[in-house]
Parts: structure tokens; C-alpha cells; sequence
């Protein structure tokens, strides 16, 4: 491996694991100017279809003229394919040209300060979305919610799909816990969009948007929809 190709670099951020909070992300967006306070942002979380909704939203949202930013994850074969503009993914020259620029920056903290992989993927995304001026993000949580790099946006739309008992070694072993780390991306007074769920899950979504002012609407109670094709 060799760390001064800008892939090596991050693919070694795989090293330091996973470790939820917001603070090395916070870090390095400030030292980067917060490009991610410059764009309207709908976060996605959830357990089961959050990445189907993450691009069915942006899919609407291009037919309607916006130029949208998408960050998804994992990837099939290339990591480029997170982030993309109208599905488009993010040009290798564009994402080695952030990469280094993050780099610069990673390689003047202690070791300790160094971001995970995710961290620093979900960093360069929100760069380059400033970059290409995005009119909005639709963006999917990696995991949890409340302390995935993610949750760092401050979104105005927060949508909750179908919760289920995933990565429980880290988000909890109940409903209702794993349910308080999906609905910590919840804002002051933003929209909530959550899919019907569990009962104590249900209840925890509610009382999260209640603290913070904001205002849900639950799938088949308050709205409902249908699946359309949407391919060209």
C-alpha cells in the first residue's frame, strides 16, 4: 500500500474501525469551512428500504429541475458510486482532489483525531456537493442515526423507514433502544417522515419530534403512496 495515493490513504482509515460520534466530523468540516451548511439536506434513516428511498426522493427531485446530491452507502463495486450528483457518480479526479485536500489536514492531528473511513468519505461527499452547488442532498445514515457522521447535517426533512433489530452490538437490543438512535437525527423543528413501525419504536419517534418542536407524518395514517417506475 502505498499512502500517497490518494485511494490507499483512505482505504488505511479502514484501521481505525467504526466509532460512532460527531466530533472528528464536525472537526474536519469546520476546518473546511462547513460546506455542508450551504445546501438544504433530507437525511434518511432507518433499518429496511432507506437506500431505495434515498434514491426514489432524488430521482423525483431531479425530474422536478434540482440538482441533487446523493450519498448512499455501501457501494457495489466502486466507491464513487456514494456520491453522486443526478446520478452521476463523483469523477475520480474530483475525488482524489479531496481526498489530498483532506489528507493535508488529517496529517497535521494526532493519530488519535484521525477519521474512520466512513468519517472521511461522508466528508469529501459534503465537499464536493458544496463545490458543484447543489440545489438539495438527499442523504442515507450510515448506521444508527444519532451519532452517525451524517447526523452532522442539519437537515430540514428527516425520514424514519421501517425499523428492525440491526447492528445491535452497537445501537442496542430492543425496539425501543435501537428506535432512539434512529430518531436522534431528529432537528428543531424540522418535518418527519416515519414508515409505521413497532409500537415502543412508534412511541420513541413521537416523543423525539414532540421535544423538538417538529412535526411528524406516518406512513398509512397520514399520507400514503404507491411504488411507480420511475426508469427512463
Amino acid at each position: 500500500m502505498n499512502k500517497n495515493n490518494p485511494i490507499d490513504f483512505l482505504n488505511s482509515l479502514s484501521d481505525f474501525g467504526i466509532k460512532l460520534g460527531l466530533d472528528k466530523t464536525n472537526f474536519y468540516l469546520q476546518k473546511l469551512g462547513n460546506p455542508h451548511f450551504k445546501y438544504p439536506s433530507i437525511l434518511v434513516a432507518g433499518t429496511n428500504g432507506k437506500g431505495s428511498v434515498c434514491k426514489a426522493l432524488s430521482k423525483i427531485l431531479e425530474f422536478s429541475n434540482y440538482k441533487v446530491g446523493l450519498y448512499t452507502s455501501p457501494h457495489l463495486i466502486d466507491v464513487k458510486e456514494r456520491i453522486k450528483i443526478n446520478e452521476e457518480n463523483i469523477s475520480e479526479e474530483e475525488f482524489n482532489e479531496n481526498i489530498i485536500r483532506l489528507k493535508k489536514i488529517i496529517e497535521k492531528q494526532p493519530v488519535h483525531m484521525y477519521p474512520t473511513y466512513f468519517e472521511a468519505l461522508t466528508i469529501i461527499a459534503f465537499l464536493y456537493f458544496y463545490q458543484k452547488k447543489i440545489d438539495i442532498l438527499v442523504c442515507e445514515v450510515g448506521m444508527g442515526g444519532r451519532f452517525d457522521a451524517t447526523n452532522v447535517l442539519p437537515s430540514f426533512i428527516e425520514i424514519i423507514t421501517k425499523i428492525g433489530l440491526d447492528h445491535t452490538e452497537f445501537l442496542g437490543k430492543t425496539y425501543k433502544e435501537i428506535a432512539n438512535e434512529k430518531a436522534g437525527i431528529i432537528k428543531e423543528k424540522t418535518i418527519v417522515l416515519s414508515a409505521k413501525q413497532k409500537k415502543d419504536a412508534m412511541k420513541v419517534i413521537k416523543k423525539k419530534t414532540k421535544d423538538k418542536n417538529s412535526e411528524i407524518f406516518i406512513y398509512g395514517e397520514d399520507f400514503k403512496g404507491k411504488l411507480l417506475d420511475i426508469s427512463p
